[in-house]
């Protein structure tokens, strides 16, 4: 049977800063993340509906409370438990191992470049890069599912070909190409970072093929 998926969004604090993130800066500046027990709430309230929840923020992963959560969705009965994050703090294995002993089983990570420069840069965090493709290597050293995640930036577009045959060889189970939302940081920053989507689709289309070629199933878009 396939459930619903309902997205948990466990704030907004992160430790990247990317320039076409869809949350005006004021929030990710913000000394506090939503209280442990609203995302319990949140939970509980999740498990009438469905048995497939995605922790999101912000970055849930550098929440001090993060094994709870994951722990309590488990206990809550959820099938499918998943992550979505930069893919930073899982470059740590024993991080990975703790966060699949609690329950986590799908890993959605963002990966914006196929070299350091590109990825730091829109990210606006020099290492996350490095730290995001090592993360990606060790969850699929524990045989987790890991989907990644893409923004088509005016900076990015062109080597979109490029972003999909690194992730192949990295071995990620479904890609994810998306356009920025026009809110937040993205839209102050619109000028530089949203494409036009005629210039994007050549790109687009050749990504999908090498995906095809390589895995047989369609890239998410």
């Amino acid at each position: 049977m396939n459930y619903p998926e309902i997205v948990i969004n466990t704030g907004y604090l992160c430790n990247n800063f990317c320039k076409f993130c869809p949350y005006p800066e004021e929030k990710l500046r913000q000394k506090e993340n939503k209280s442990f027990q609203a995302i319990i709430s949140e939970l509980e309230k999740a498990k009438k509906k469905t048995k497939f929840i995605i922790f999101t923020g912000g970055e849930p992963t550098i929440r001090k409370d993060f094994f709870d959560l994951i722990e309590k969705a488990k206990n809550l009965k959820f099938k499918t438990i998943g992550i979505k994050s930069n893919g930073r703090i899982f470059s740590y294995k024993d991080f990975c191992q703790k966060t699949v002993k609690a329950g986590g089983n799908l890993f959605i990570i963002s990966l914006h470049g196929h070299l350091k420069e590109l990825h730091d840069w829109l990210t606006s965090s020099p290492g996350s890069f490095e730290q995001t493709i090592q993360g990606i290597r060790n969850l699929k050293l524990l045989g987790k599912t890991v989907i990644s995640e893409t923004i088509i930036t005016k900076s990015n577009y062109p080597h979109l070909p490029k972003i999909a045959e690194l992730l192949i060889k990295l071995g990620v189970d479904r890609l994810q190409f998306k356009f920025p939302k026009p809110i937040g940081i993205a839209r102050e920053n619109s000028k530089s970072i949203i494409p036009k989507t005629p210039l994007v689709q050549p790109y687009l289309q050749e990504a999908l093929k090498l995906w095809r070629r390589a895995r047989g199933r369609d890239i998410i878009y």
